[in-house]
């Protein structure tokens, strides 16, 4: 199909409807996903890439699994392929051969054609990984920590590749919508931030399971929830029964046949994770500690998840059972959110200050105090200049503390002499950017928009802002559309700081006006001026916003993005080897095998240790262990070699070199 629309191959309706002559080839290729048959198809793809992904990794990491979740991954592609090809048929073609196309949109031939919706799409289909681990691993109640650690590395790969696509795509919204905003609460929106809120859960969930060595039913249950999330989201696209600009044109039978497949992958879900069973009972968790503070983040983000699916979904499901259609408006989004986005910028900068155990971690009372007057000095700061928003009134202090307490704590990982450590340093980077980002939607939250008119030469106020027109221009563009060129002088405190050209293309064909965003950005407060209409005497219409901290966002989400990437380096090279060992060093590898006897639990069967040594520490005690620190070696047990510890959890030690049975080679 991508072939078919490079060179043009108009026998077919879909390249016949997505491209056309004129469209250049970075924009053919785009046609791949910006039609219904063309997206289920590549969606359908990138599943199939990420199933033999998964399927490599447990392979080596965890055999007993494989073909279990190859059917379970293989199952998947099938059904999607299956809709696509009975419902969506990208390779129908035409009677006649067309002599050329209609080509995009207007509004999707821009730069972020080329990388959102791939991101978006790799970052959603990645989540069918986990959750085939979660569907067998509950089913066989054989999670443990190797299952965990397969389980955070696809998370992990998939929440880094879906926040880059959202911030791209919320920028795309930005600078091209000309609205003045970035987030509109749209269904399509929602439902990519969904998933993400999902697999955000998800990966705090696994920390907390690997500290207490054990896999506790919140952990399955949200790595089957998420992918819920992500299929349901692509019905909320396909159906047509979500009002967005994002969605693709209503097709009722391929959101039909989609929904039953969200049905049955729910029921799958449902079905095998009530056959999960912790081991070792219920977990008791100190009021104040990390555990704790972990455990309430992914109830506040299950929370915003929760809150976000009700708006989101309600509407369509209403509409499809053939109730009156209503849409959420962004305002039940926004009260309703506020308050979980504060809870969790609060304990974003909390929860690493404290022990497992509970309490203040060593040395960390001093930056809690500091991080305390950092905050009551924002806020009187924030009150004295006049803020009056409540959401960035209030976002405000928080910010301040929690970025105090991650800056303080970033810079003791980068400390001379200290070796840098990649999922601590990787997580104080990534918390450190949900700071910025939300100081940036708080404060770009107290922003204004206003529509004024322009006569020529005429100047008019805009916040602490003078705009002055000084001429239009009118001239054909490439393709003989015609484009409207307002030039507005841009003027704070008497002197003149920019010239801005927002613009509007007039594509006659299709009879479609686009407006093209003019924008001044500083990291302190952008001015956005969208050019509405030109009267023929010359007056322009224009909607101008002035937002504070939108700079912030991108730069959050990128350095979200960034800490997450840097804390899977560790994970991608320390994953536990079925062989009996665990690459880093951090503790034995769990067992592969179900115990022999006894009720069959999701626990890792590692090895009791022998009498009178220390017990090994697991991975997530090693990663907090101070730099340089390590467990001595206990000594051998007389008469004992190498496998003891494997011969203990059921696993018989290796037989020594040399001929024999199972020798290789020698028949074994």
């Amino acid at each position: 199909l991508a072939w078919a629309l490079a060179t043009g191959d108009y026998r077919l309706v879909y390249v016949a409807e997505s491209t056309n002559r004129a469209t250049s080839w970075p924009y053919r290729l785009a046609g791949l996903w910006g039609g219904m048959e063309g997206s289920l198809l590549f969606w359908s793809w990138l599943l199939s890439l990420a199933a033999v992904l998964g399927l490599r990794s447990l392979r080596r990491h965890r055999p007993d699994l494989l073909d279990a979740v190859a059917a379970v991954l293989t199952g998947l592609t099938g059904a999607f392929v299956a809709v696509g090809a009975v419902f969506a048929d990208p390779f129908a073609t035409l009677a006649v051969p067309a002599i050329d196309g209609g080509g995009l949109a207007p509004i999707l031939e821009h730069p972020a054609m080329l990388y959102h919706p791939p991101l978006l799409y790799a970052g959603l289909v990645l989540l069918a990984v986990p959750f085939a681990l979660a569907v067998v691993g509950s089913a066989r109640r054989s999670c443990d920590t190797a299952w965990l650690a397969v389980v955070r590395r696809f998370t992990g790969v998939a929440w880094v590749i879906l926040t880059v696509g959202m911030v791209a795509g919320a920028h795309w919204a930005y600078a091209e919508l000309g609205w003045g905003g970035y987030w509109a609460w749209d269904p399509v929106e929602n439902a990519a931030l969904l998933p993400w809120l999902g697999a955000t859960a998800l990966l705090h969930a696994v920390v907390a399971d690997e500290h207490a060595g054990r896999v506790g039913r919140a952990t399955p249950a949200l790595a089957l929830a998420t992918f819920v999330l992500a299929v349901g989201g692509a019905v909320l696209t396909r159906s047509g029964a979500a009002t967005s600009v994002h969605a693709f044109a209503e097709a009722r039978s391929v959101g039909r046949a989609l929904a039953a497949v969200v049905v049955v992958v729910a029921v799958t879900a449902w079905v095998s994770w009530r056959r999960h069973r912790p081991a070792g009972g219920r977990r008791r968790l100190g009021l104040a500690s990390r555990g704790a503070a972990l455990v309430a983040n992914a109830v506040l983000v299950v929370g915003l998840a929760v809150v976000v699916a009700w708006g989101t979904f309600l509407p369509v499901v209403v509409d499809l059972v053939g109730g009156e259609p209503f849409v959420v408006s962004g305002r039940y989004f926004a009260l309703l959110t506020a308050p979980l986005a504060l809870g969790v910028l609060a304990l974003v900068g909390l929860a690493p200050a404290l022990r497992w155990s509970g309490g203040l971690v060593a040395g960390e009372r001093a930056t809690v105090r500091l991080a305390l007057a950092a905050g009551a000095g924002v806020a009187v700061a924030a009150v004295a200049l006049g803020l009056r928003q409540p959401f960035a009134l209030a976002a405000a202090p928080l910010a301040a503390f929690s970025g105090t307490l991650v800056v303080v704590r970033l810079a003791g990982h980068l400390g001379p002499g200290r070796p840098w450590r990649w999922r601590a340093g990787g997580g104080s980077v990534a918390h450190l950017g949900v700071v910025v980002l939300l100081a940036g939607v708080a404060g770009s939250s107290a922003g204004s928009t206003q529509t004024l008119v322009l006569a020529p030469g005429a100047e008019v106020e805009a916040g602490a802002y003078r705009l002055r027109h000084e001429g239009v221009a009118v001239a054909p563009t490439s393709r003989g559309d015609q484009r409207v060129r307002l030039e507005v002088g841009l003027s704070r405190s008497g002197e003149r700081i920019a010239v801005l050209h927002p613009e509007q293309v007039v594509f006659e064909g299709r009879g479609l006006v686009l407006a093209e965003t003019a924008l001044r950005s500083t990291p302190w407060e952008d001015v956005l001026v969208a050019l509405r209409r030109v009267n023929d005497d010359g007056t322009a219409v224009l909607e101008v916003s002035v937002r504070p901290l939108v700079m912030w966002v991108w730069w959050g989400g990128l350095l979200v993005a960034a800490g997450g990437a840097l804390a899977l380096r560790g994970p991608l090279r320390r994953l536990p080897d079925p062989r009996g060992s665990v690459v880093d060093g951090a503790g034995p590898a769990p067992s592969l095998t179900r115990a022999a006897t006894g009720p069959r639990a999701c626990a890792p069967a590692v090895a009791p240790p022998s009498s009178g040594a220390p017990p090994a520490r697991s991975r997530a005690e090693a990663e907090a262990a101070p730099a340089g620190a390590s467990a001595p070696a206990p000594p051998p047990a007389p008469g004992a070699r190498a496998g003891t510890a494997a011969a203990g959890a059921g696993i018989p030690p290796p037989a020594p070199p040399g001929p024999g049975p199972s020798a290789p080679g020698a028949g074994g």
